[in-house]
């Protein structure tokens, strides 16, 4: 079949003449005759399994009466029963030499003729004997559902299965794609910016001693001016700067201020790329968790970070001031996958 008919949409049975319905339903009976077979050789090997050689020799010959009787559906012979002379049966149809290519026809023939307790060693003989007819007996079934038991119901099955599986996959991509862009590209969601406040270069970052804003998410992108007011007037050595608790996000510090309660800067400094190319005043950086340096070193430029995990922070020391009483941050956000628009400063 072309591929253009694989692709084309149909989804109406073809119609089958006598001839081809009688063929299907030969299909179907052959069928229901390996999936009891197989279902009976599975009960055989839980019975090998646990020693249970009576049971398992009286299934065994049924076991093999399917599979004679599978032999005989090929050939459009009817069913047999045990009783019956399936010996006259299987040679005046001459089935045993049709399907000499399986070499363990004539011991499942024998399994049928005798009626006894098998050992241990004959069981497993057999149930191998049996799974192996078995197998061969499903080839064979394949090569006729492709050669005199063909119908039009083949093709419309292949090509139902061909569509199903293109638009299941065009179904994975889509998810897949969506689901990949939102891990590696991930839009910025409601978060805090945090400010920690450190007396001394050794005073461990505590949540009474800082002061949370929410981040701006509606003015992501642009300037804005975050006034962290602390819990009380403290001397203040350095701070902590939390810029947001997400990864694959990048910001940008402008400047960083400190008040005293009349509004007398205490402290300022920028955060800017310096003519080594390295940060300006970077001896004056403490620990950095979960943020790099993202873009190009150049005299002048502002530093641009990007976080990296959920537990973003940089630390500022400065000359202890004392009497803080607020701490000014002048800071943009943005997804990592954008850019910030190449406006001055305000």
């Amino acid at each position: 079949m072309a591929l253009q008919e694989y692709l084309k949409i149909q989804w109406k049975k073809p119609s089958l003449s006598s001839e081809e319905t009688e063929k299907e339903d030969r299909k179907k009976q052959i069928e229901v005759l390996l999936e009891n077979a197989y279902s009976r050789l599975e009960s055989l090997e839980i019975l090998n399994s646990n020693g249970k050689w009576e049971d398992s020799s009286i299934l065994s010959r049924y076991l093999g009466l399917d599979l004679i009787n599978l032999l005989l559906q090929y050939s459009h012979k009817p069913k047999l029963n045990f009783g019956d002379d399936w010996k006259a049966a299987l040679s005046s149809s001459n089935l045993e030499t049709k399907f000499s290519g399986s070499e363990n026809l004539s011991e499942v023939l024998d399994l049928l003729r005798e009626n006894k307790t098998y050992s241990e060693k004959e069981s497993e003989k057999i149930e191998n004997g049996l799974g192996d007819f078995l197998a061969y007996l499903e080839k064979h079934f394949r090569i006729l559902r492709r050669s005199e038991l063909f119908t039009p119901i083949e093709l419309f099955k292949k090509r139902i299965f061909i569509q199903g599986m293109f638009l299941v996959s065009l179904v994975l991509i889509a998810v897949g794609s969506v689901i990949y862009n939102k891990v590696r590209y991930p839009e910025m969601s409601q978060t805090d910016v945090q400010v920690f406040y450190l007396e001394t270069e050794n005073t461990p970052p505590s949540d009474p001693a800082s002061t949370k804003l929410p981040l701006l998410l509606a003015k992501k992108g642009e300037w804005n001016i975050y006034e962290f007011v602390l819990p009380k007037k403290q001397a203040l050595s350095g701070v902590r700067i939390d810029p947001l608790e997400q990864k694959r996000m990048k910001f940008s510090v402008d400047s960083l201020k400190v008040f005293d309660a009349d509004g007398k800067i205490l402290y300022e400094r920028g955060f800017l790329i310096g003519p080594d190319l390295l940060p300006e005043g970077k001896g004056n950086f403490g620990q950095i968790n979960d943020v790099k340096v993202t873009n190009k070193a150049l005299p002048g430029n502002l530093i641009e970070m990007e976080t990296t995990g959920n537990d973003p922070y940089f630390t500022v020391f400065f000359p202890q001031v004392k009497d803080a009483a607020k701490v000014e941050l002048k800071m943009r956000h943005l997804e990592a996958h954008k850019k910030f628009q190449n406006e001055p400063t305000p």
